[in-house]
Parts: structure tokens; sequence; C-alpha cells
């Protein structure tokens, strides 16, 4: 499957988007898991983590501080309700720090499915928008990550 992005309109608006890349499930389920990890690649073009702090365990929370140059200083946080490594990761998703922010909870879903020996789809699932303008800026954001997050988890 190629990597796409598509924002629906089923009861509320979804934001799906899929990428594949060249390395095992775990290394990728490994990536969301650590905070560290996430330093070298969370956050659209040059985004940058500050900080935070991960309980990566089901009801743990997580708060990740960010930099960006459109809004300056925000962070994001929410609750992990579900995780299954190295299949699946469920968390709530709730931005504070700017008033241009939408503050509504809204979940992402991250599926890993092994398409080969080394190669992984990611399946991103995100639910809760307030307007479709919203869901296009989240996409835009998730698709900037994944510009780092490749090159990253495969070492390229």
């Amino acid at each position: 499957m190629s990597d796409h992005t598509t924002i629906k309109e089923e009861g509320g608006l979804v934001l799906e988007m899929t990428r594949t890349f060249k390395t095992s499930r775990e290394r990728i389920f490994d990536a969301w898991s650590s905070l560290e990890a996430m330093t070298h690649w969370f956050g659209p073009g040059d985004c940058q983590v500050l900080g935070g702090e991960l309980d990566f365990r089901v009801g743990g929370r997580y708060r990740i501080e960010l930099k960006t140059e459109t809004v300056g200083e925000i962070e994001v946080g929410g609750e992990y309700r579900e995780i299954i490594r190295p299949n699946k990761i469920v968390f709530s998703w709730q931005w504070s720090g700017h008033e241009q922010l939408c503050d509504d909870v809204m979940e992402v879903v991250i599926e890993l499915v092994e398409l080969g020996l080394a190669e992984t789809e990611l399946r991103l699932t995100q639910t809760g928008f307030p307007d479709r303008e919203n869901a296009e800026h989240h996409g835009e954001g998730w698709a900037g990550s994944f510009d780092k997050f490749g090159p990253w988890v495969t070492g390229d």
C-alpha cells in the first residue's frame, strides 16, 4: 500500500494517514515509547522538543513541550488508553499554551502492520477535531513529523 493521507467525515472528522518504513515494528514502536527517541523526530519542520515526560503504560500520562516558529512554546499531552506491543498505541491528545490551538481532547490511534522482514506500515487515525481546518493542520503536522521520523528510525 502506498503512503496516503485522507480526511473523512464519519460521524465527525477522521484523519487517516499511512506511511511505510523500511524497519521492524519493534523499532517503530520503541520510537513512540520514549521521550528521548521523540526528541529526534516529533514535530514538523523546525519544531523542536524542549522536554516533557512520558509514563508509557495504560493509564500513564505524557506531556511534550515544543518550540515552534509559528506559535512559540506550546505543549501537547494526554493519557495512554491502550498499548499492545508491538502492534498498537492509543492515546488522548490535547494542546495547551497558545490561544490559536484547539484545546479539545482528541484521540490518536497508531497501528503497526508488518509487511515483510524489515518493512512496516504505520497507520495513524486521529479523531475529535472541531473543524476541517484543524484536521488539515494536524495532517500537515504529522506529515512533517513523519518526514523526520523515516530517516531517523531507519538510520538513513
